[in-house]
């Protein structure tokens, strides 16, 4: 990857990391503990969070333009999902080992 290919990946991957981050922020408490770290299995990384998590049945559904818990307009994990997809990343949601939301992406080997 170039410089220019480096400074672009930056820019676009900000408003993804920014949405996960105010995700966690936004329905967690004042204290809430976010942890980003690489994946142990396969290549790819996590981003996850100490808050109330994210119930099982909702995991399908929470990456549609429109749905929130709270009050915001719902916007910010399909935006999540746009950018993943964009980077031929596969996303996946769990919980986290402290019962909070735990973001898996899996990033494909270079070609």
């Amino acid at each position: 990857m170039n410089r220019s290919q480096f400074v672009q990946r930056t820019r676009t991957s900000a408003p993804f990391l920014r949405s996960l981050f105010r995700n966690a922020i936004e329905h967690g408490d004042e204290d809430v503990c976010i942890t980003v770290g690489t994946l142990s299995e396969t290549r790819g990384f996590f981003v996850a969070d100490d808050g109330p998590g994210i119930p099982d049945p909702a995991h399908d559904e929470i990456f549609d333009k429109g749905v929130s818990s709270g009050d915001g307009p719902g916007i910010g994990l399909s935006i999540v999902k746009m950018l993943s997809e964009l980077y031929s990343w596969e996303i996946n949601v769990t919980n986290s080992s402290d019962d909070g939301a735990r973001f898996e992406f899996e990033i494909p080997a270079p070609a």
